[in-house]
């Protein structure tokens, strides 16, 4: 079936190491390709340590996101004839080899889905933002406001009740995992690269929809995600609501058609969302050191 896997890897070596260990031997997995996205430490040099005929390591010269680092990994892959499939995944993912097997059987009963994951596990528990709707311009101004986010979020969400047949057709799927044709993949030309963090599955979703492409969650599958590992070490909380924000902004802007006027309430929404964080943030330090 050909299958290749691209992980991207930040400054975080170690969760690399550790989950290219975890899945080296598996035989349904004909390349993996490492992106490292411009490290600041030692990463390229530990991570040579797992590199051998089948797994790559490609070093980026400057790390211009999530998206970007992606991208170099695919456009590797693309260039064997052999490799059907491509995978996306975070270092800080589980799955075991059956649950590829899985989710390649889906795709070739299946011609109509394109982009397949299977549920997201985090906490031990199933994620409810594993896969989720697409938001419309107005749900994306509130999305910028605190408490009203989260709001926002659960009802962009699927009930668990959606995942009761053996896969379900959803908009759009988490980033951490996911396993999409090669020629669908290059035909919504990838990742949008204007994004440096957060939003990306969104844009996917809503490219694939314009497509007339199906994206689905294999229900009998647990995809484990230790959520966010990489991103939680590097930013800071506040600048990953910024980053946020500006990946957002792309989404409205270009995938949304938004006019000028309607940018610049969603760039107020996002300025007033994030100096009311900066103002929780400060009270919540306050409180802790009186404490």
């Amino acid at each position: 079936m050909g299958l290749g896997l691209v992980v991207l890897n930040y400054n975080d070596y170690e969760t690399t190491i550790n989950f290219i260990n975890n899945i080296k031997s598996y035989k349904n997995i004909d390349k993996i390709v490492i992106v490292d996205n411009n490290s600041s430490n030692e990463s390229v040099e530990k991570i040579k340590s797992v590199i051998d005929n089948r797994i790559e390591l490609i070093e980026s010269q400057e790390n211009a996101g999530y998206g970007s680092g992606n991208n170099i990994g695919i456009k590797y892959l693309e260039k064997f004839d052999e490799i059907k499939y491509i995978g996306i995944s975070n270092p800080d993912i589980n799955f075991k080899e059956s649950d590829i097997d899985d989710l390649l059987g889906l795709f070739e009963r299946n011609d109509r889905i394109s982009l397949l994951s299977g549920r997201i596990v985090e906490n031990n528990r199933f994620a409810s933002d594993g896969a989720w709707r697409l938001p419309t311009y107005k749900e994306c101004l509130l999305q910028c406001i605190p408490l009203i986010d989260k709001i926002i979020n659960k009802n962009l969400s699927y009930d668990e009740s959606h995942y009761n047949g053996e896969y379900s057709i959803v908009d759009i799927i988490k980033g951490c995992f996911f396993i999409v044709k090669k020629d669908v993949f290059k035909d919504i030309s990838g990742f949008d690269e204007k994004t440096f963090l957060y939003y990306e599955e969104n844009i996917i979703g809503k490219k694939m929809k314009e497509k007339g492409y199906l994206i689905a969650t294999l229900n009998c599958i647990d995809i484990y995600h230790m959520h966010g590992e990489t991103i939680n070490k590097s930013i800071d909380k506040l600048n990953r609501f910024h980053i946020l924000g500006e990946s957002r902004r792309v989404y409205v802007r270009d995938y949304l058609n938004v006019n000028k006027y309607g940018i610049v309430l969603y760039n107020n929404f996002n300025s007033i969302g994030l100096f009311i964080r900066k103002l929780i943030y400060i009270l919540s330090d306050l409180v802790n050191k009186k404490w």
